[in-house]
């Protein structure tokens, strides 16, 4: 129950509370979206650049490894990887930056065993996920609701810092000519 009432808080912090969600929009099966998520998204939109919005659950396996077409999901598992996403993600060429909001850590039966991102297995593929992803040049943040709850503008402070170096430095990096082009 605190989580809950901590993620309508932060849903609903400076905004009106209309736009509190209800139990049955948790989950990440499908194509439904967390609380955790919808607390992230409404955080951003009131703090970050209003130009600048994430990609929702962006493939970078299929995207930057494998590639599109026929075959994806064999190609991937020929690889040895899986068909990684990052929740929130600011591809951009340069740019490559990621939010993994963490809910699933609080997850467990009644046994007290975890589940979710709490079981050992789902633990070592987040870390397998993440090291790919850092491999490939990615920042990654990874926030609970219990820190962007307490520091929603710090959390966002660290993305939005983490784009402008890097997309300053990308811009930094072309070439004169279509540097002029740019601007």
């Amino acid at each position: 129950m605190f989580l809950t009432g901590l993620i309508r808080y932060i849903l609903t912090e400076g905004q009106s509370t209309e736009m509190g969600l209800s139990r049955e929009s948790g989950g990440k099966m499908g194509s439904s979206q967390s609380d955790l998520e919808a607390a992230w998204d409404t955080q951003w939109k009131r703090l970050g650049p209003s130009d600048c919005q994430p990609v929702h659950n962006y493939r970078f396996v299929a995207e930057e490894i494998v590639g599109p077409g026929p075959g994806i999901r064999k190609r991937i598992k020929d690889a040895g990887l899986k068909d990684w996403d990052i929740d929130r993600a600011w591809p951009a060429a340069g740019v490559k930056v990621g939010v993994e909001l963490q809910g699933g850590l609080w997850m467990q039966t009644r046994t007290g065993r975890g589940k979710g991102h709490a079981h050992p297995n789902k633990i070592i593929n987040d870390y397998r996920k993440l090291n790919c992803a850092q491999d490939l040049g990615w920042i990654v943040f990874q926030f609970d609701a219990q820190t962007l709850g307490r520091d929603p503008d710090g959390c966002v402070d660290l993305v939005r810092n983490a784009i402008e170096a890097r997309s300053q430095k990308a811009v930094g990096n072309l070439p004169p000519m279509a540097f002029s082009v740019i601007f």
